[in-house]
């Protein structure tokens, strides 16, 4: 009987304890506004690679973690406040922001028994970002001009053709870190031993705002700009980033 418990505690052990491998990760990803002056403007497509590392402390139980390169973004649109050849506008910009940031996922990783040649998997966790560098395609629709003369103060229509600037770098308007939700799930395939090929679907839920100090003009139900005494009502801009990814790598 000694012997026979021995043994089965031997096979209850008998599994790697420890995973790693690398991943590609194309993505889709889009910014979802915390404040209703900003209005979302469509999602973009990234991409992403990295290392994956799983440390098991039970056969089918795993810490996941790893160490990812990601490139995504957004557009998001606003009003803002901007002085053009020293003259005060109001415009609607067009923001399209390119991230690149460097992820640590922290996450608890579970599976299933090998079914065949497959294992099934499901990740939940959290992702630990930090900016690398941030530009910005913008498009500025100028609608209002500030106006001074001698008997007036006001702000009226402008007939100042919109403006277009690419790869402006902002890493001074965004936050450095990012705090994600992590949920995934997938299959891994055994194609020999220890050696898997590696398929998931990942939603990366951000918790931290993007921006980090700028000012937006806040709107009325027309989309128009607000003012107070003359002087128009400033917002600080909050928006999250979201995405979903699919995870291709191989395990060994």
């Amino acid at each position: 009987m000694v012997i026979i418990s021995a043994s089965l505690a031997m096979n209850g052990q008998d599994y790697k304890k420890f995973r790693m491998g690398f991943k590609v990760a194309p993505n889709i990803s889009w910014m979802q506004p915390k404040d209703n002056n900003m209005e979302s403007g469509g999602a973009t497509a990234g991409f992403g690679f990295g290392l994956v590392s799983d440390i098991f402390f039970a056969e089918n139980y795993a810490f996941g973690t790893g160490l990812n390169i990601t490139y995504n973004g957004g557009r998001i649109n606003y009003l803002e406040k901007q002085v053009v050849d020293d003259v005060e506008y109001i415009a609607l910009k067009e923001r399209k922001i390119r991230n690149q940031f460097l992820e640590v996922p922290l996450t608890i990783k579970l599976r299933t028994n090998e079914i065949g040649y497959i294992t099934y998997w499901g990740q939940f966790g959290l992702g630990l970002g930090f900016n690398l560098q941030t530009f910005a395609d913008d498009v500025y629709d100028y609608q209002l001009e500030h106006v001074i003369t001698d008997m007036s103060d006001s702000w009226e229509k402008t007939d100042l053709p919109s403006r277009e600037y690419e790869k402006e770098n902002i890493n001074d308007e965004v936050g450095f870190y990012r705090v994600s939700l992590i949920m995934a799930a997938g299959i891994e395939y055994n194609i020999s031993g220890s050696t898997s090929v590696l398929v998931g679907l990942e939603f990366n839920n951000g918790f931290t705002n993007v921006f980090s100090k700028e000012n937006g003009i806040e709107q009325n139900a027309d989309d128009e700009a607000l003012f107070n005494e003359g002087s128009p009502e400033e917002f600080k801009l909050r928006s999250i980033s979201n995405m979903f990814q699919l995870n291709l790598g191989i395990l060994f």
